[in-house]
């Protein structure tokens, strides 16, 4: 199963005794299934979370549940208001649904493996040829 992890920064709770809690995930996972080995089978999104709490410049973390997002038809037209990751503030009028979520990743990896492709295709010719040239191709 193919997995895609990145980070997404923390979000800021309110204040508590002069401490300053955060909750980020460190990492996210997102399962997509092959339906044609499995049809019930559904993309999943795993948010790790953890609690990072910080009290006269001492910082620690805490691992925390895991969000998951599941794809059904009662949640594919869900909207989620789009925040502002510097701000944590709500971007008026703009919302995402969990279907146009999955259609800008499904967009971005296409991209990225495109142009993984053409890399790829692009050092085997190298190859190609300096083989047939009978040149050594250490690096390429």
């Amino acid at each position: 199963m193919a997995q895609l992890i990145f980070t997404i920064k923390e979000h800021n709770m309110p204040k508590y005794r002069n401490t300053e809690l955060s909750v980020r995930s460190p990492q996210i996972i997102i399962h997509n299934p092959d339906q044609a080995d499995n049809p019930q089978a559904a993309p999943v999104i795993d948010f790790m979370r953890e609690l990072v709490i910080e009290v006269a410049g001492e910082r620690g973390k805490k691992q925390l549940s895991t969000s998951r997002v599941i794809y059904t038809a009662d949640n594919i037209n869900t909207e989620v208001p789009v925040l502002d990751p510097e701000t944590d503030e709500v971007i008026e009028g703009e919302t995402i649904t969990y279907s146009k979520f999955y259609q800008y990743f499904y967009s971005i990896f296409a991209k990225v493996s495109t142009d993984q492709d053409a890399q790829d295709m692009a050092r085997e010719q190298m190859i190609a040829l300096a083989n047939a040239a009978g040149m050594p191709h250490p690096g390429i």
